[in-house]
């Protein structure tokens, strides 16, 4: 009887196939090149997307002052989100418009790599612009006024029922004020009215809606302040506006009702 010989040139013992000629399995420093390039991918990866949440979707903010107490704690972090539109009760992020902050308000910038590095995607909080945060109470052509003969802020002859935000024995407002909102910008005012330099207390009034964020959903730390940020129900009662908004403010003064100026 004659052996058939493999194509190898030998036979297994076990009657298997020839192994002679099959690949070499890759050395260690070539699993090791393969590793650290998928990994280069993926932190990529990782590092565009949290670039676009933080652009498009939802970014990080400290709250550099106690204007929002009760609601917001001085130092909390809160959570803005960047889709969908703001509307009248909700708590909002915006851009100074111009003066609102002092020099000792301003956060300090991020200094070094990691922290500029964290901040650029989200994981820290911007740093970069300075940025406050307030409850919008009234929006493009409405009229704001204070105060009604309870004491209350009205929004189109509406009166806000402010207890559940406002700090305890606090008046929603210790000065008088009567104005019409100009169109592409928005009245707003801290919950701590005593002590929030708001559209009541600053030159630039109205913050243009171009420097609006987005509207805060929650604060996210510390732990023990973790809760959402809802709109308060006595914003639900407030009538749409019956007019187009003016392209100026309408301000009017106690002792002289029907006079306006821009």
């Amino acid at each position: 009887m004659v052996d058939i010989l493999s194509t190898s040139g030998r036979t297994d013992e076990g009657g298997g196939q020839s192994r002679r000629g099959d690949p070499k399995p890759p050395g260690a420093g070539k699993r090791l090149v393969h590793f650290l390039w998928e990994t280069a991918i993926i932190l990529v990866i990782a590092i565009v997307l949290a670039a676009l949440l933080r652009g498009f979707v939802v970014q990080a903010f400290v709250v550099p002052t106690g204007s929002m107490l009760p609601t917001i704690q001085e130092g909390d972090r809160i959570a803005v989100t960047k889709l969908g539109d703001v509307d009248r009760g909700d708590v909002v992020v915006f851009e100074d418009p111009g003066g609102w902050l002092t020099a000792a308000e301003r956060p300090a910038e991020q200094t070094g790599v990691l922290p500029r590095f964290l901040e650029f995607v989200g994981v820290l909080p911007a740093t970069d612009k300075g940025y406050l945060v307030k409850r919008l109470i009234a929006e493009p052509g409405d009229r704001v006024k204070c105060c009604d003969r309870n004491g209350r802020v009205t929004v189109n002859g509406s009166p806000l029922l402010e207890e559940d935000y406002l700090p305890p024995r606090v008046e929603p407002s210790d000065e008088e004020f009567d104005v019409v909102v100009p169109k592409d910008a928005v009245w707003v005012m801290g919950d701590n009215r005593p002590n929030s330099r708001d559209s009541r207390r600053n030159e630039t009034a109205f913050v243009p809606l171009d420097n609006l964020v987005g509207e805060a959903l929650a604060t996210v730390w510390p732990v023990r302040d973790w809760k959402g940020l809802g709109r308060p129900d006595t914003f639900r009662d407030v009538p749409d506006r019956d007019r187009p908004a003016p392209d100026e403010p309408i301000v009017r003064t106690p002792s002289s009702a029907g006079a306006s100026r821009g």
